[in-house]
């Protein structure tokens, strides 16, 4: 099948480009949002944390580029409506790897480092009273690139090597309008630019000038993180979810709540549908000395009203904003298969969650209880309709996914556990009338 053909587009864009171009060209679908499959992008999901007595959570974030200077957020969110418990910028020089552990400090959960690209060198913060009071010591963590940038000395030489913190946040600060610091400074990426587009400006840092090209964020950042238990020798590594072409051309502040539909050059329905996934398949074995559990990330369900607001009272009534998680229910139907192929779809395989049951927390895990001894599970999960469909971000053209958007994986236990990525069948994406997979545009090259 000729895509171009299909979509419209020209020679010069491929599937990726041509999946949410509208017939007016409302907006440069050349940059749009997708799973990039090589796990290098602007955004990054790590889909679980845990802490707990002995077990930790190391998490490492990388900027993969030789050439970039990268600011990024990091975000820890609570698992149940996505609250935010705590925020704070890393400054990443070109080659860099930030690393944190998430720990258990005598019932506390905090987050520490010694990482030079932390805000603060050592690093020890504890998690906040989220906006409902729900515990943090599980939940999970978004990285968002903020912003890149370049630098030349006063020869106009470029810096190479490792790029001081300090620098890259007095660079990053420069942006911003010094008199409300509400805006980037004179608008500089132009207002709709697109994420090549750069300016440049001088920064002024420990009494030396230097020349600074600053850039959108740019698909550079990569991660992993290790839930880990040292007490009896146990590591589980996780690549995070990168999102590529999220393409950040706005301000972003530790004082206002992060979210995909204010962040971005996309809307929160997009980034849906970049992830969504139509049905999972995890293979499991369930008999005395084995068991599998299904964990759900739903990383956009984002079912909390923002951190620090209004309706955020702790007290979970409608028409409570905080308490749309039971409206945001992700349900959940299933095929059971074992080893001959037979199946059954009467036999509740989720503890506590019966079949028809509907997810409600954004972090979900359950343990598989088929009635075979070995096989593999087809797990459908559709999210509400209220989330399956919107407009993306130039405000006019519709866009929908079948499914749900879920990041899937699952646990095997025998004599220890492993957690594995699961495999999905990819969703039915329609923007601007075309239907499409979204795995055409996951597989997609890297635009920038």
């Amino acid at each position: 099948m000729n895509l171009k053909k299909l979509f419209g587009c020209g020679a010069a864009l491929g599937a990726a480009a041509c999946l949410f171009a509208s017939p007016s060209q409302a907006y440069d679908a050349d940059f749009h949002v997708y799973q990039a499959g090589n796990g290098v992008g602007d955004a990054l999901i790590y889909p679980i944390y845990a802490v707990g007595g002995t077990v930790k959570t190391n998490l490492r974030v990388v900027n993969t580029s030789s050439t970039y200077s990268v600011v990024a957020k990091v975000v820890f969110r609570e698992p149940n409506t996505s609250c935010e418990s705590r925020d704070f910028f890393i400054y990443l020089s070109p080659n860099d790897e930030w690393t944190a552990d998430i720990v258990d400090a005598n019932g506390t959960t905090k987050i520490v480092s010694t990482d030079d690209s932390s805000p603060e060198v050592p690093l020890n913060v504890g998690m906040a009273t989220t906006c409902n009071g729900y515990d943090a010591s599980v939940g999970y963590v978004e990285v968002y690139g903020v912003a890149a940038m370049t630098f030349t000395d006063s020869n106009n030489n470029t810096l190479t090597g490792p790029i001081s913190k300090g620098l890259i946040q007095t660079a990053y600060g420069t942006l911003y309008n010094g008199t409300s610091g509400l805006s980037f400074l004179s608008d500089p990426m132009g207002g709709h630019a697109t994420c090549v587009n750069s300016g440049t400006m001088q920064v002024t840092y420990s009494d030396k000038i230097y020349g600074m090209r600053y850039y959108p964020s740019q698909n550079v950042l990569a991660g992993v993180e290790e839930v880990k238990d040292p007490s009896m020798n146990l590591v589980m590594p996780m690549v995070a979810t990168a999102l590529a072409n999220n393409c950040n051309t706005q301000r972003v502040s530790v004082f206002e709540e992060t979210r995909w539909d204010n962040y971005g050059y996309n809307s929160a329905v997009e980034v849906r549908s970049a992830i969504a996934k139509s049905a999972i398949h995890i293979p499991y074995r369930n008999d005395a000395s084995n068991s599998t559990f299904a964990v759900f990330n739903f990383p956009v369900k984002l079912s909390c009203c923002l951190s620090g607001g209004s309706d955020c009272d702790g007290v979970l009534s409608s028409p409570d904003a905080c308490d749309l998680s039971k409206d945001y229910g992700t349900s959940i139907a299933q095929n059971i298969y074992d080893l001959q192929e037979n199946t059954t779809t009467t036999t509740t395989i989720y503890s506590p969650a019966p079949p028809g049951a509907k997810i409600e927390k954004e972090v979900y895990i359950g343990q598989l209880t088929p009635p075979f001894a070995e096989g593999w599970v087809r797990v459908k999960l559709t999210d509400a309709s209220v989330q399956q469909s919107g407009t993306a971000y130039d405000g006019t053209t519709a866009v929908s996914y079948a499914g749900s958007a879920v990041i899937p994986s699952y646990l095997q236990a025998a004599y220890d556990l492993t957690w594995v990525p699961a495999t999905f069948d990819c969703s039915v994406v329609t923007a601007g009338g075309v239907a499409v997979d979204n795995c055409t545009y996951q597989l997609a090259p890297n635009k920038k």
